[in-house]
């Protein structure tokens, strides 16, 4: 009599599960409810290998044989390798082959390849060929199976697809899992599986990332419980109108695509507080950026920037603002109500002046803006009480302000490639300076006062027309001054 050992799907999860229990488990009792739990036919093929190996007579339907008595249960792990490789053997070509896939990205073959994916020996370890079966098969509605196989087989990219198959299929064999990864896949398109459960409900992660996508599709919309989307090194050129219906989303990660304009669909992401669109090529920013009222993090750059928007000021939550490597002249007044920022980065711009606005950013930590074309800083900028790190290299300053020295809480201070010919002697009040870069300005002096200090001081000094300072300079004496690298402490 012959067995018939395919699945039906509703009930393929909980026939592997009991399987994997029979052939791993040493403990009876969970052996037996196991093999009382299977279907009839995976029974009845337990007791025929059982007693075929025991050279048992065969009673009608195979009989009930004891399976844990001391002369079958060494023959039980056998018995279960053997309806495994029925179960196998019951698939399609195609799905028989997505199996052996998913085996050798767990294993090397044990055996031999042929010129496509190789007849690997599937009987060989039957806990890996369960698991990469219930992978690929437990978790998955009928409707869900055949829309992810359809995918598979449609794509040029198919060994990806059934990476991403699998992918998908263990975040569905968890119930309490709510992070996706399809990332590093190389894909072009995305199966249409986000439009339904559990997707909608239990999603909150999803992460796209290094992969070949042109486009999103407008479903993605219905993960109304997702909170992170990264897209980072895609061929995106635009967003879905769709993906406004992500209310709960947080952090939106859209590095390295193709976008030239700011997607205005955007804005209307209320709950938003982290958006990286660096690395793209925006030229400008639409008035609508002022409706994301909850962002704290904008990065921005490596872009094609020239100005921006009044409506940037009205970011009030904003905290981290990165835009570097653009081509901006100027900043509009209004950035100065972004009283909440700590990290202000505008290097590598077109920059010849800086507003006086600057000075209202009370919260200010760092301010990056080397590599510049400043030629002078304004007057406000002393008051900026908390900032630590003051980057200003590679510009055109030819003075400071008095202003400077009001800094109390500066730490680093880096001056280095300028055309400074000398420094206010108000430089000196900054108490908390430890390190002040000053190489590559035509200095001929250095203020007394720079060396009245409560703590020591980093000076660096190469390429500049300072003569060496004296160990018998007393005023220096807690300074440390480092020409071309060399440190000598004075």
């Amino acid at each position: 009599m012959s067995l018939d050992l395919s699945l039906d799907p509703a009930i393929v999860s909980t026939v592997y599960q009991h399987l994997h229990a029979l052939h791993e488990s040493n403990n009876p009792v969970v052996q037996t409810a196991s093999l009382k739990a299977l279907p009839a036919e995976f029974r009845s093929g337990i007791f025929l290998s059982i007693s075929q190996q025991a050279k048992r007579p065969v009673e009608a339907e195979y009989g009930e044989v004891d399976v844990f008595d001391s002369l079958c249960q060494s023959k039980l792990q056998q018995a279960v390798k053997q309806v495994v490789t029925g179960v196998f053997s019951s698939f399609e070509e195609d799905e028989k082959s997505d199996i052996i896939r998913g085996m050798l990205k767990h294993n090397e073959p044990t055996s031999s390849q042929d010129g496509n994916w190789g007849e690997i020996d599937v009987t060989n370890d039957a806990p890996l060929l369960l698991k990469v079966m219930h992978d690929l098969f437990g978790h998955l509605t009928p409707e869900l199976q055949n829309t992810l196989k359809k995918w598979v087989e449609e794509g040029e990219d198919k060994e990806n697809r059934i990476d991403a198959y699998i992918r998908i299929a263990c975040f569905l064999k968890n119930p309490s899992e709510s992070e996706l990864s399809l990332k590093n896949l190389g894909l072009r398109f995305l199966p249409y599986i986000f439009h339904e459960e559990p997707f909608i409900s239990r999603l909150v992660t999803l992460d796209l990332s290094n992969n070949q996508l042109e486009a999103l599709p407008n479903e993605i919309g219905q993960l109304t419980c997702l909170t992170a989307l990264n897209l980072f090194n895609n061929e995106l050129e635009a967003l879905p109108q769709g993906i406004d219906q992500l209310q709960c989303l947080k952090r939106l990660d859209l590095p390295k695509n193709k976008f030239q304009s700011f997607p205005k669909v955007i804005s209307q992401l209320k709950c938003l507080h982290t958006l990286d669109l660096s690395c793209n090529s925006l030229k400008s920013l639409p008035v609508e950026i002022r409706e994301l009222n909850c962002l704290e993090i904008l990065d921005l750059c490596y872009n094609e920037l020239e100005s921006l928007p009044v409506e940037i000021g009205q970011l009030k939550s904003l905290t981290f603002l990165i835009l570097a490597n653009n081509k901006l002249r100027s900043l509009p007044v209004e950035i100065g109500e972004l009283r909440h920022l700590t990290d202000l980065i505008l290097c590598k711009n077109e920059l010849e002046s800086l507003p006086a606005a600057i000075g209202e950013l009370q919260r200010l930590i760092f301010l990056d803006l080397h590599n510049n074309r400043l030629r002078s800083l304004p007057a406000e900028i002393g008051q900026l009480k908390k900032l630590q790190q003051l980057l200003l290299f590679d510009n055109q300053l030819q003075s400071l302000p008095t202003e400077i020295g009001q800094l109390e809480s500066l730490i680093e201070l880096v001056l280095f490639n300028n055309q400074l010919e000398s420094l206010p002697a108000e430089i000196g009040q900054l108490r908390r300076l430890t390190d002040l870069y000053l190489s590559d300005n035509p200095l001929k002096s250095l203020h007394v006062e720079i060396g009245q200090r409560p703590n020591s001081l980093y000076l660096y000094l190469s390429s500049n027309q300072i003569p060496l300072i004296s160990r018998e300079t007393s005023q220096f004496e807690l300074i440390k001054i480092k020409f071309f690298s060399q440190e000598r402490e004075v």
